[in-house]
């Protein structure tokens, strides 16, 4: 399974975009509570991964929807034999 960061650019990409989003909610907490105190950061520390999780579960049937259309397109772009075949019958009798 290891796989490198360095390996794959992109993964590299959501690594540092999952840090920064880690920090900012962090942040965001520690803020809330100096202006607001604890009831409030406890809030936000519970309602950002809710909101987070929310949103994955909606995007999963159209993230499944794209892998089906993707996968039957690239099955369409696929050359028959058959044509192939013709063309040469038809420069044998021809």
């Amino acid at each position: 399974m290891g796989r490198k960061a360095t390996a794959n650019p992109w993964l590299a990409v959501g690594i540092v975009i999952g840090v920064l989003l880690f920090c900012a909610w962090i942040g965001w907490a520690i803020h809330v509570w100096s202006d607001h105190g604890s009831r409030q950061a406890i809030g936000v520390l519970i309602i950002w991964p809710a909101t987070a999780a929310v949103l994955a579960v909606i995007s999963i049937p159209f993230v499944w929807a794209f892998r089906v259309i993707r996968a039957g397109a690239r099955s369409g772009d696929e050359p028959d034999a058959e044509p192939e075949s013709a063309d040469a019958e038809a420069t044998e009798t021809g």
